[in-house]
């Protein structure tokens, strides 16, 4: 999601149809998507066309992507992504959620060297203060991909702090 949007620079959304809203795990529900078109965080429309214009899309290209999904749902899979659960067809009225990426841990932290020492604003070690893991900014980049990618840092880092205190560096 957050490579897509990057990408093309524009937002992504998640497309679902009224049936959706009976799956038991569906944040969205019968008896309160009503509030959610209101409060603007989901967008209803009567056709694909109607949804496409409401989100600045091309409806050929939305169209394509709920016909292959449907498709697909009809012969029991999903081709894509090789899910086995919530293998329904989208059908009208069609609802978009756009997506918001969030942040899973704490990116940007304090800055440190190879030695896991945190720097002063001058890049000099700060004697006795070191940082590892998601405390350590900018060690993965301006985002969290998820997926565990954290603990590596973790343990790596964790190690290395303390091989710098201990002087086994």
């Amino acid at each position: 999601m957050f490579n897509e949007e990057k990408k093309l620079n524009k937002p992504t959304y998640q497309i679902f149809g009224r049936n959706a809203l009976e799956e038991p795990a569906s944040p969205f529900k019968s008896d309160t998507i009503d509030a959610d078109i209101e409060k603007g965080l989901v967008v209803q429309a009567e056709s694909v066309e109607d949804l496409a214009e409401k989100i600045g899309i091309p409806a050929t290209n939305l169209k394509r992507s709920i016909d292959n999904w449907n498709e697909n749902v009809a012969n029991g899979r999903d081709g894509e992504y090789q899910r086995t659960v919530g293998l329904a067809s989208i059908s009208g009225p069609y609802y978009a959620y756009r997506n918001t990426p969030g942040n899973l841990g704490a990116i940007g932290g304090l800055k440190i060297n190879v030695n896991c020492n945190v720097l002063d604003l001058f890049n000099q070690p700060i004697t006795g203060l070191y940082a590892a893991g998601l405390n350590a900014g900018g060690w993965i980049g301006s985002y969290y991909p998820g997926s565990g990618t954290a603990i590596g840092g973790i343990i790596h880092q964790g190690r290395r702090a303390a091989k710098s205190i201990l002087g086994l560096n």
